[in-house]
């Protein structure tokens, strides 16, 4: 008798296997999102007694082994259509506020950048000092949180390090009065003016910096992005808080990036109300407001509003204005290169909208004067001053 003739018998008098009996399982997927990350892959091992999710690895231990309705503390959630049977949403159906922005901004862009995936053929200098700013503050914040010393001096390196850093080749400054050096000077000074009125005070604790997420939306849709920083304030309120350099900074509760950031972070944190800021670091003042978990609705179903608006659009129509020369891709743009393909083509000092042809006049805004176009709501083209 052979050794796997007796194991095959022994099988056959006490049963098979525990392995045997739940293999088929193994693989089973119940209509469960994982709390964790969303997926709606969130699988069951009865073998293992755990349910994990296939997306993020998230693992629930010591569930029954019976049938995968019995996980626990699993939010439960409607099947994903068959399209996405691995668990991975396709490009076309991830989205962010930056894509969505470009889009309303501008149609032909997106569809360069998002659907031909072309690459900008150069980045402008207010995107580096941009960037070079959160760089800066998120070393210094990280150096804060683990209990070390931050000064002044500290930040300045950090930024001139960040500035350096960075490959200037395809770098370019558009305003003619402006070079480069003015823009690091002007960076170093709103941190400077940032250090001082908050930063020196500042007694939040540092939950999470240039945090990455993603969120399931309405099932099918996948929206992420990037959170500047994650706090939680002296009486225990969570806060969200994205850095502006620029001049134009809108109210956080009007705008939907922050209120969008929200539904990660309260599905993240169990928390009932969060405070959402934008710092204009520009300005030097902090726009803020708080989100309720009441508000969950309302916040998905205009992002809902707005990702669908772009998903169902199927002409990208070129919206030219002044801020051609600002666009990477002016230059395989034909409406970009036969209006905008130089800074003069354009007078700054018009009182025609670029976009739609209507009058352009100054506006009071909740924070200051503004261009605006005489045609809104239409035409929402705005700019901060009649000079660029």
């Amino acid at each position: 008798m052979t050794i796997s003739s007796l194991v095959n018998g022994l099988r056959g008098l006490f049963g098979k296997r525990k392995r045997d009996r739940f293999g088929s399982h193994l693989t089973r997927f119940d209509d469960r999102a994982c709390p964790k990350c969303g997926s709606k892959y969130f699988s069951y091992n009865s073998y293992w007694k755990e349910s994990c999710c296939t997306q993020c690895g998230w693992i629930v231990p010591g569930n029954k082994a019976t049938k995968p309705g019995n996980i626990k503390n699993a939010p439960v959630a409607s099947r994903l259509p068959k399209n996405h049977a691995q668990g991975n949403l396709n490009d076309d159906n991830k989205f962010s506020y930056s894509r969505i922005s470009l889009f309303e901004k501008c149609p032909k862009a997106y569809h360069f950048k998002y659907l031909l995936m072309k690459d900008e053929l150069f980045s402008t200098i207010e995107q580096h000092l941009g960037k070079s700013i959160h760089t800066a503050l998120e070393k210094t914040y990280r150096i804060k949180a683990d209990g070390g010393n931050i000064s002044l001096d500290f930040l300045n390196t950090a930024f001139e390090q960040a500035w350096n850093d960075a490959e200037k080749e395809n770098i370019k400054v558009i305003k003619n009065n402006m070079t480069s050096r003015d823009y690091y000077l002007d960076g170093q000074h709103m941190l400077q003016k940032y250090y001082h009125r908050v930063l020196v005070t500042d007694r939040s604790e540092t939950v999470a910096l240039e945090k990455y997420f993603e969120i399931t939306i309405d099932n099918s849709v996948c929206y992420r992005g990037y959170i500047d920083r994650i706090s939680r304030n002296p009486d225990g309120v969570l806060r969200i808080t994205d850095f502006k350099s620029g001049k134009r900074v809108n109210d956080p509760l009007e705008d939907m990036q922050l209120c969008s950031y929200a539904l990660w972070c309260f599905q993240e944190f169990k928390e009932n109300e969060i405070e959402i800021a934008f710092e204009a670091l520009r300005h030097d003042r902090t726009l803020r407001g708080k989100v309720k978990k009441s508000q969950l609705t309302l916040i998905k179903e205009r992002l809902l509003t707005d990702i669908n608006n772009v998903m169902a659009a199927t002409e990208f129509e070129a919206t030219p204005s002044i801020l051609c020369e600002w666009c990477g891709y002016n230059s395989i743009c034909s409406h970009a290169r036969s209006r905008y393909s130089n800074s003069e083509s354009y007078d700054v000092d018009s009182d025609e909208c670029p976009r739609c042809g209507g009058v352009l006049e100054k506006r009071n805004g909740r924070y200051g004067t503004f261009i605006g176009c005489s045609e809104y709501p239409d035409c929402r083209y705005t700019r901060d001053d009649w000079q660029y």
